[in-house]
């Protein structure tokens, strides 16, 4: 699979324009840790995780680091997007109904 940037910007434009739309131009996240999968593991569903390679992520320490880049108080890099998965998938689940 190949994923274009540009449209990948315009599909979450479309994406963000419909939930502010339906109301949603703040998002109180009423949850704050969550399991974080290994990529190793992620990926492969034909092996089950181990258990003590599962650990904690937070989505105010994953805003926190996203808003230091917003602000350039810190550079991006390829790991923002992994933070910024974690805060689309949670908006997501508590948007859901």
């Amino acid at each position: 699979m190949n994923i274009d940037t540009k449209q990948l910007r315009d599909v979450f434009d479309r994406i963000l324009c419909y939930i502010e739309k339906e109301g949603n131009r703040h998002i109180d996240l009423t949850t704050d840790y969550y399991w974080h999968i290994p990529k190793a593991s992620l990926y492969d569903p034909y092996k089950q995780p181990e258990p003590e390679t599962l650990t904690l992520g937070q989505l105010t320490f994953d805003w926190d680091s996203l808003t230091r880049i917003l602000d350039r108080r810190d550079e991006p890099t390829e790991y923002a997007l992994i933070w910024l998965a974690a805060i689309i998938r949670a908006i997501g689940d508590q948007l859901l109904p």
